[in-house]
């Protein structure tokens, strides 16, 4: 499934770090980031494929 999340923080990585995190938190064992793109000053938009472990 590719799902994007929306995150407030000053700096990409954080970004990067918090999307996987809740990603994994909702269940999901294996993430890919597929793209970070910068909404604005502090909002970054995070696409990512999730899968469920079988």
């Amino acid at each position: 499934m590719i799902v994007t999340y929306t995150v407030d923080t000053p700096m990409i990585h954080d970004a990067r770090e918090q999307a996987v995190r809740l990603a994994k938190a909702q269940g999901f064992a294996r993430v890919i980031v597929l793209s970070v793109n910068k909404l604005g000053p502090d909002k970054w938009e995070i696409k990512m494929q999730l899968f469920r472990s079988m």
